[in-house]
This record gives C-alpha cells, structure tokens and sequence, in this order.
C-alpha cells in the first residue's frame, strides 16, 4: 500500500486539478474555488502561493517543458492565463475571438509543444486551439471533433499532436 505523507486542505470547494512538477519538489492545485495554488513539497505541502485570476472553476493546469518555472491554467470561464511561479499575476493570456476568453466555454485540457513554444487548449466549444505563448494569440483553431475536446498530447520527437473528445474519438 501507498504510504501517506501529508494530508493538505488548501481550497474551499472541490478540487479539479493536481498537477506534479517533473522535479518533484512543487505540485499545484487548481479548484472550484477560482483559485490555483502553488504548494513546496520538500516541506510537507507548505504553500508557496496563490493565484488568482480566473472568473469561474478552475479546470486545466500544465506545467511548462523547459523552463521550470512557467505554467499555464484554462477555466470553466474559457480563459487560459500563462503563469510564473515567482509572480502573484498572470504572465499573460490567451486571447481569443472572444476577448478574454480563449473559448468559448470551459478549458478541459492543457498541453504544451515538447519545445515550449506553443500550448495547446482543448474546450467545451469543440475545439482545438493552438496558441502562440509570447504573444498569447492563436495560430491555429482545429474543428474536427464534435464534441467536448477533453484531452490532449503531442509526440515528444515528432511534434505530432493528438486530440481526443467525448465523441471517443481520437484525432492525429
């Protein structure tokens, strides 16, 4: 059986994101409650920050691939913000056709190009976008599914993207 080291309490509401570190050392957590939070797991869970900026559940969470300090949270308001873990505010968003938002409807799935370049979103709206995360702006806007799009991976060496949705199916 697995051991159990800690136990955390660190949001109101139902939590609906745990997302480890490849280090180890920092997982974050994203919940109901709009909120994500940064916890240091050589201390037991003690946390290291929180962040704030999405209107609704919080509902995706990526770590980046190569710089150890980024990542990227979508919510169920369909906004995606790209964050630092070494600053309170977001980095920078995504922008859509819909302003703030990335989608229109909650962000179910994250995943970010191995290189780091690029971050994909996978929504309610049923689709696929491909975002440019220095500028934030979407290169690409994928349509092939025909429902929610809820899960999301890219090939380590090919660069290959998959995509799979509540309609079973997966797309290459």
């Amino acid at each position: 059986p697995l051991p159990q080291v800690a136990v955390l309490h660190p949001h109101k509401n139902t939590i609906t994101q745990l997302k480890f570190h490849s280090d180890g050392r920092h997982l974050l957590t994203g919940s109901r409650d709009q909120l994500v939070k940064l916890f240091d797991m050589r201390k037991l869970g003690d946390e290291l920050r929180l962040f704030k900026a999405h209107k609704k559940d919080v509902t995706s969470l990526a770590w980046h691939p190569v710089h150890t300090e980024l990542f990227a949270s979508g919510g169920h308001d369909g906004a995606i913000h790209f964050w630092s873990t070494l600053h309170d505010e977001p980095l920078g968003s995504a922008v859509g056709q819909y302003g703030a938002q990335a989608h229109e409807g909650a962000v179910w799935s994250l995943a970010w190009h191995p290189l780091g370049h690029l971050l994909c979103s996978g929504a309610n709206d049923h689709t696929v976008r491909v975002w440019e995360v220095q500028s934030g702006a979407c290169l690409q806007v994928l349509t092939h599914h025909e429902s929610s799009v809820s899960a999301l991976g890219w090939h380590l060496s090919s660069g290959c993207l998959a995509t799979g949705s509540e309609d079973g199916l997966v797309h290459l």
